[in-house]
């Protein structure tokens, strides 16, 4: 049986900037390439259109920032929820079933809905240094520094390897 892994960092509204957003995120994206290459590329989630190729996305503070840009929400009279703040989802691989799957909400001060980062490991066997538990507790103790939040968790299958409130 292969081993998934899982980090969830959560905190409450927090109304932040898009240049503060952007900048967590491309210190979130150095943090990941620097422990494993497969953080190296990453893709949109989203379906390409008939005869597009998919391309990675520019992980530089502008590319990070145009996709925070149109990861915004919207009425549906097309008014901006700025209270919703940013959404980015990413890939790191084209194939689903064996990419990691980063996900965050930055920015949103919405009673509501929490900010995140989630982080699901893939499931490819060129992976093995990520299933080791030193390195999983210093990514998420990584994220932690990053993001500052309220709480975090670091799961294995089912099983809860690290949880903390902050």
């Amino acid at each position: 049986m292969k081993n998934n892994f899982f980090i969830g960092i959560y905190w409450g509204k927090r109304k932040e900037e898009l240049t503060t957003c952007t900048a967590k995120i491309k210190s979130t994206l150095d943090l990941l390439s620097s422990l494993d290459n497969s953080f190296t590329l990453w893709y949109k989630t989203s379906k390409p259109r008939k005869g597009e190729v998919l391309q990675p996305v520019d992980t530089s503070s502008e590319g990070i920032k145009t996709l925070l840009l149109k990861g915004q929400n919207y009425n549906d009279v097309g008014e901006l929820l700025e209270d919703l703040g940013y959404l980015i989802v990413l890939k790191s691989e084209k194939d689903f079933s064996k990419a990691h799957i980063l996900s965050v909400i930055c920015g949103c001060y919405f009673e509501k809905t929490p900010n995140s980062i989630t982080l699901n490991i893939g499931k490819n066997n060129a992976h093995k240094d990520l299933a080791k538990r030193e390195v999983l507790e210093n990514l998420y103790r990584g994220l932690i520094e990053i993001w500052k939040p309220d709480k975090g968790i670091l799961r294995c299958n089912s099983d809860e390897i690290l949880s903390d409130t902050f």
